[in-house]
């Protein structure tokens, strides 16, 4: 052993680089999959990006062969390499860039989960990283909305909002309700002034830079949970109206902000109107983007059933698109075939039938812990995760690492 002039060792030098270099690896992931998850850097038009899922890699990777902490790695976190692999052979064997993207999206599944977790119960949940995200996010949109930064690779136009680091109007809006419920995920006290501004923050970029109508009913919904939670299971009254007072606030403030707007300039007007004059179902058969969405939760669960739950690909999810379409007749704006489905839970059940069912459940039991609070939360994901969430999207790992962690910190 050598012993330096201040006395170190060189053994303990050795460790606090490898400590070192770890904890850099660790921050670097998080860092990247809380600012850049979508962007590009002008290689390609792509929807998901893999820098998330190298980073995660690279600290799985530091973290097993430097750290003398023992690497976490749940067996149920396992199973998505298993169709990962599967798609990666049959993308060697056809060359089909669709089947290069499922085996990249079912890797993501198992290791930005476990990289997570890794993370969490090594440096806590890093909620300042996340008020450093947010902050990043919004002043970049209000550049883009004042005409100040325009950046490549973007999908909207002036009636849909602004898109921020992602690549359309909905994906900033998803990143903005994952990265607010990601904040709140395992804290007793969740209301407080803090989490209310960060909520009031991210609900206003969403109504007033993202316009994104997609994310509003489960905000909506949110809020109710919260507030069905405040009356029945706290039963804190000043509570529940506080989130009520802000939830009106929120809807005034958008209301007096697009008042003076035509249904034509602004497209969450119109559909609002559309919403509040003729129903849900006129909102859904008048707007393409919506009934597109909707068809993308509906047929992968019936063709799943058509299919005996066994797995399918895209060519038989187009063919039960098909027949969706025919069965609603005139609903339909043209028949379109597809090239992924367009549903986080709608894909995992239809392209690995019954194991990817099975898959979820236990995800499911992983994070329950047997509180009715819980189970609104994950009732709440369960429905958000039926929407286009892309599966390679990090922010959704995290909210599984968070709720597994919150339930059992030690998990293996």
């Amino acid at each position: 052993m050598v012993s330096l002039n201040n006395g170190v060792t060189e053994p303990n030098i050795i460790s606090a680089t490898r400590f070192a270099t770890v904890k850099f690896c660790g921050y670097f992931f998080f860092l990247v999959s809380l600012t850049i998850p979508w962007v590009s850097f002008g290689f390609n038009n792509w929807d998901s990006q893999i820098w998330p899922f190298l980073a995660a890699l690279l600290f799985l990777l530091s973290a097993l062969f430097l750290d003398t902490q023992r690497l976490s790695l749940p067996r149920f976190l396992l199973l998505p390499l298993l169709p990962g692999i599967l798609f990666l052979v049959s993308a060697i064997d056809s060359g089909l860039f669709a089947s290069y993207r499922l085996a990249a999206n079912y890797f993501c599944m198992s290791i930005l989960p476990i990289a997570f977790l890794n993370f969490i119960q090594r440096y806590g949940e890093l909620r300042k990283l996340m008020v450093i995200s947010l902050t990043l996010w919004v002043i970049i949109a209000i550049a883009q909305y004042l005409g100040l930064l325009v950046l490549p690779n973007t999908r909207t136009t002036f009636d849909r909002g602004v898109v921020s680091l992602a690549p359309e109007p909905s994906f900033f809006g998803i990143f903005l309700f994952f990265l607010t419920w990601n904040f709140l995920a395992g804290q007793t006290r969740k209301f407080t002034a803090k989490n209310a501004l960060f909520c009031a923050i991210s609900l206003l970029a969403i109504l007033l830079l993202a316009k994104s109508s997609l994310l509003l009913p489960f905000f909506a919904l949110a809020f109710f949970l919260m507030i069905i939670h405040s009356l029945v299971l706290q039963r804190n009254l000043i509570v529940a109206v506080v989130i009520l007072f802000f939830c009106i606030t929120s809807a005034l403030v958008g209301l007096f902000l697009f008042a003076g707007e035509s249904s034509e300039k602004i497209r969450i007007v119109a559909l609002t109107r559309t919403f509040l004059s003729e129903g849900p179902t006129s909102l859904i058969l008048s707007d393409e983007s919506g009934f597109e969405r909707m068809l993308h939760i509906v047929t992968p669960f019936f063709g799943a059933i058509q299919n005996f739950l066994l797995p399918g690909n895209i060519e038989t999810f187009n063919e039960h698109s098909k027949v969706m379409g025919n069965f609603m007749n005139d609903w339909m704006f043209g028949e379109k075939k597809y090239d992924k489905i367009m549903s986080w839970l709608g894909a995992l059940v239809y392209e690995c039938g019954i194991f990817g069912l099975i898959f979820y459940v236990i995800l499911i039991f992983k994070m329950n812990t047997g509180r009715l609070s819980r189970g609104f939360e994950l009732l709440l994901l369960t429905m958000f995760l039926l929407m286009a969430i892309p599966h390679a999207f990090p922010l959704t790992y995290l909210v599984f690492a968070m709720l597994i962690h919150s339930k059992s910190p030690g998990v293996r």
